[in-house]
């Protein structure tokens, strides 16, 4: 099992990164949806959460999952 923290903190950087955003924009509490995160957008960070921490997942999970913290809750759970 991952530390939820760890892969909050992943997600929070990689989300930073893609949309070029400062880190203090962007918190656990964020809904991908806000983001304008698209099903493309969707499908490359799941590929770098595979990626990163070995975990096939589903883009489709990450609309189950809208939030960092709880994407970040199922990712350490798997």
């Amino acid at each position: 099992m991952i530390d939820v923290g760890t892969v909050e903190n992943w997600l929070i950087q990689a989300i930073c990164r893609i949309f070029g955003l400062d880190r203090n924009q962007v918190k656990g509490q964020t809904c991908f949806d806000d983001l304008g995160m698209d099903s493309i957008t969707r499908t490359g960070l799941a590929s770098e959460i595979e990626k990163r921490f070995g975990l096939k997942l589903d883009p489709e999970e990450l609309y189950e999952f809208p939030t960092i913290r709880c994407l970040a809750e199922h990712v350490s759970g798997i």
